[in-house]
């Protein structure tokens, strides 16, 4: 299960990197969420307002009205891919219930949707069960979808509420909104209201407040839907985090600006690959590179960001006039590589790891191993 929960996670980090879900997101919540108010306005009005109307049309006012309705959960799962967008740059456990949650809102969801088209287009919707029978299998795979779709969208909640910097004071909306959406609340309503006696008919405010329960619930949705909109324009963390690796290799190693490592890197940074601690050996080390070869190009091949981590692939090549290890310049030119891993803390390099094919630069300047 955790390699499945692992792979999902991947897979889905990949995509919504490439497709900006967060603002894709938050159209599609914000359209769910007026689609759901319009069905909702819909309904209340034939059978509250217009109730001679209904009496005459039931049945295809009714079949529109339940098409509208199909419409709402598929977008409202779509706009939760952008809610899970903000988990990218969150810790390895977040991201991976951020996944189920996301699994949960998508599997449910489609079979709502395929549950409601079936009954709105081929099957009669109006007939009775006898109760003699049970409850019948297409009515129990509903029930659970409609459990299955709200509680993902609390784990999804749940799991990015570290992230959701740009939700800002929206940031645990999708959690009020899952739990909001849960048949238990609607059910719990409806006995408040009632009196525990739902079968008695319900009128006046307190029909009033169960026709208003799903209108304010959908109105959240596009207000989720809005804080998505705005969030799609601020950086994620790993989108952060990409950005400083950026700087770091393209301003100190390629240009050899050195001292922007001061805004770049922590105090008390670990430097694995020299086995060192602090800013100013690192920047030793970055300089010491230029001493050994004045004419250093160095390019960036790739690089790939999760959560924290930053791993850069990178090419050098230049001329030995300076030195490598404890040997003498040789004069000669070479060209070697080697990835780098870095770890970001809020804005600073905290941790700096890698390998570089030391053997083969020696092997090119025409100089021993070492070992």
């Amino acid at each position: 299960m955790r390699k499945v929960v692992k792979w999902w996670s991947a897979r889905v980090v990949s995509a919504l990197s490439a497709l900006r879900w967060l603002r894709w997101g938050g159209i599609s919540l914000v359209a769910g969420g007026v689609l759901g108010v319009v069905a909702q306005v819909a309904f209340v009005l034939m059978f509250g307002a217009l109730p001679a109307l209904a009496s005459r049309f039931a049945y295809g006012l009714l079949d529109v009205v339940f098409l509208l309705q199909g419409f709402v959960t598929p977008l409202l799962a779509v706009g939760l891919i952008g809610v899970y967008a903000l988990a990218a740059g969150q810790s390895g456990r977040l991201r991976k219930l951020s996944g189920v949650g996301l699994g949960l809102v998508l599997v449910s969801a489609f079979v709502l949707a395929g549950m409601n088209a079936y009954e709105t287009l081929i099957a009669p919707r109006y007939i009775t069960y006898d109760p003699a029978e049970g409850i019948p299998l297409s009515q129990k795979i509903v029930t659970l979808a409609s459990w299955g779709w709200p509680i993902g969208a609390v784990l999804l909640g749940v799991g990015t509420l570290r992230g959701a910097r740009g939700l800002g004071r929206w940031g645990g909306l999708s959690v009020a909104l899952g739990l909001l959406s849960t048949p238990l609340f609607y059910r719990l309503l409806l006995h408040s209201v009632t009196g525990g006696n739902p079968e008695g008919g319900v009128e006046g405010a307190s029909r009033i407040l169960l026709d208003a329960q799903p209108i304010l619930l959908n109105l959240g949705w596009v207000l989720l839907g809005y804080g998505l909109l705005r969030a799609s324009g601020a950086e994620t963390v790993t989108q952060t985090n990409e950005r400083l690796a950026r700087r770091l290799y393209e301003e100190a190693w390629v240009r050899g600006e050195v001292e922007v490592l001061n805004e770049l890197v922590a105090p008390d940074v670990v430097d694995h690959y020299h086995r060192q601690r602090g800013r100013e050996s690192f920047k030793r080390s970055v300089a010491n590179l230029r001493v050994s070869f004045p004419d250093l190009r160095f390019v960036l091949e790739s690089q790939e960001a999760e959560e924290h981590r930053v791993t850069t692939r990178w090419t050098a090549s230049g001329t030995d006039r300076g030195g490598v290890l404890w040997y003498p310049p040789t004069g000669r030119a070479a060209t070697f590589s080697g990835t780098f891993t870095d770890r970001f803390e809020e804005g600073r390099l905290v941790e700096h790891r890698g390998e570089s094919d030391t053997k083969a630069l020696l092997r090119r300047l025409g100089l021993p191993p070492v070992g």
